[in-house]
């Protein structure tokens, strides 16, 4: 026994106080005994703790690779390494945390670099053999040369061309468009139907015409997947899922256009514009401009339509050689941001929508912009032929498949608004239906952008709270959601329906989609 230490002193040696304490606390705890009150304490701390467990994210498609840096390549300070100092001084701090020592050389003038690269680039995907690529590139090529299941016609990214198709259960009714109507009553997501499809957080997706099992999606940093659905899943395959890079930086559009079949024209804010050429396999340049920052894209026939960062509207021609010829014109058409361009293929052709960061969704008549031929004003703006008003920024705007000349629009407003082209006065548009919802994505989830279901008699956005939304878009009503906490582990911010009405498409910033079957 240590000195200065002795033994707990029986019961005889404590003084009137203690025993009187502990036959109280004696007391005290037979009574919680008879009331159960230690038994229920520790279901309580088991429950505590025990971590709830986290779903998983889905693996399938895009791996995720870590990158292990060996030992002898590790960076490591002078000091750490035990190198004595070399008696160097900092005679000069620059941006970006470079410094100038004295015993440095003079620095070379910094020579401009290019945007984007100028040379096609080969339909050589990032994570899959080559024996794959060529399998999907031959698939490819089967579907837009008419053999195989693919639809030649155009379709703009989250709104279908309202292809004619054979659909399963549901009330059918045709319509003047040859669209298939099927309510969306109820969404299922199964753990197949979900892989990663680009790198980096999707901001534009979009099925193939006339097929459901295919599916491209663009990224944040100028990467383009493709992803075959149904695809042979084998070990250690890439789960017909294809990433490339075609683009330096995001992707601000992504269409399947008509020329040449479906060949998949992306665009960037590096000032680039590439189509997907299947029969050479390559991303072919149709479009470049060093000066400007492309924030959005669609087509109609062969004329590009292409949206600024600055707000203006450029109208560029496929079937000229890429370069400065090949702009038929450029309207300045708002002073801030165009967030999407879209037109109505199915209704009046000639009728072009453009949603805006100034609050605005404007219609305009193409075949006014394209008789145009004085130069566009930094000062004065192109009078649109219709426009509509929300309080705040709009995000996206589509017209409907169904050629009615509806167009969904989405707003930080916290709505999400069902416009009549149709209708108006002294050019201002009449939002039919108002829904309220809430848009406040924030700093790290893209905003959201409404679409259009394939028969056009629903909208389809993302939620917050990670479900899928599906209301009417004749009465604003919420029709369905789709949820499945499990699989979808991430808000979907950008969604697109397949124009056979089977199949909703939900992306998240983690690069992975979902493909909910309508039921």
């Amino acid at each position: 026994m240590a000195p200065g230490r002795s033994a707990v002193a029986p019961d005889r040696q404590l003084s009137d106080f203690e025993l009187q304490r502990k036959k109280r606390m004696e007391e005290n705890a037979s009574r919680m005994r008879a009331l159960g009150i230690e038994t229920t304490k520790a279901a309580i701390d088991q429950a505590a703790t025990k971590r709830k467990k986290v779903p998983a994210a889905s693996q399938r498609g895009l791996p995720r690779k870590r990158v292990v840096v060996p030992e002898s390549e590790r960076r490591r300070s002078s000091r750490i390494k035990g190198d004595a100092a070399d008696g160097n001084e900092v005679t000069e701090e620059l941006r970006g945390g470079k410094v100038v020592t004295k015993d440095m050389m003079p620095a070379a003038p910094d020579v401009p670099q290019e945007r984007h690269s100028k040379s096609e680039i080969a339909f050589d995907s990032m994570n899959a053999t080559a024996e794959e690529d060529a399998e999907t590139l031959a698939i490819l090529r089967r579907m837009t040369d008419g053999s195989g299941s693919g639809v030649k016609g155009g379709v703009k990214s989250g709104v279908k061309s309202g292809v004619k198709s054979s659909v399963k259960g549901g009330s059918k009714s045709g319509d003047k468009n040859g669209l298939t109507s099927r309510p969306i009553k109820s969404l299922s997501l199964a753990e197949h139907d979900v892989a990663k499809v680009t790198k980096a957080g999707t901001v534009h997706l979009s099925f193939m015409p006339g097929s459901s099992d295919v599916i491209a999606s663009g990224d944040k940093k100028g990467g383009v997947g493709i992803w075959r659905v149904n695809a042979e899943e084998r070990e250690g395959s890439c789960d017909g899922v294809h990433v490339f890079a075609p683009h330096a930086q995001y992707v601000s559009g992504l269409v399947w256009g008509e020329r040449s079949g479906n060949q998949l024209l992306t665009a960037s804010y590096d000032g680039s514009v590439r189509r997907l050429d299947v029969e050479k396999g390559m991303f072919s340049l149709v479009h470049s401009d060093e000066d400007v920052e492309y924030s959005a894209l669609n087509t109609s026939g062969s004329v590009l339509y292409l949206g600024t960062n600055n707000g203006y509207l450029d109208a560029v021609d496929l079937r000229i050689p890429s370069g400065p010829n090949n702009v038929l014109h450029s309207l300045h058409v708002s002073e801030k941001k165009i967030n999407t361009v879209d037109i109505d293929v199915r209704g009046t052709a000639h009728h072009l929508a453009c949603s805006g960061t100034d609050c605005t969704v404007k219609v305009f008549d193409t075949r006014k912009v394209l008789k145009t031929t004085s130069q566009p004003s930094a000062s004065k703006l192109t009078a649109p032929l219709l426009i509509g008003h929300h309080p705040r920024a709009c995000q996206g705007a589509y017209f409907a498949p169904d050629g009615s000349g509806r167009i969904v629009s989405t707003s930080f407003d916290n709505t999400v608004r069902v416009w009549d082209s149709s209708k108006g006065k002294s050019g201002e548009m009449e939002d039919t239906v108002v829904i309220k919802h809430d848009n406040q994505t924030g700093r790290w989830v893209f905003p959201f952008r409404a679409v259009w279901s394939a028969d056009s008699s629903s909208v389809v956005v993302g939620n917050m709270k990670r479900y899928l939304d599906v209301f009417d878009a004749t009465t604003g009503k919420l029709t369905c959601q789709g949820s499945e906490p499990e699989l979808m582990t991430a808000i979907p911010s950008r969604n697109c329906c397949s124009d056979d009405g089977e199949r909703i498409a939900a992306a998240t910033a983690s690069g992975r989609v979902h493909l909910y079957r309508v039921e």
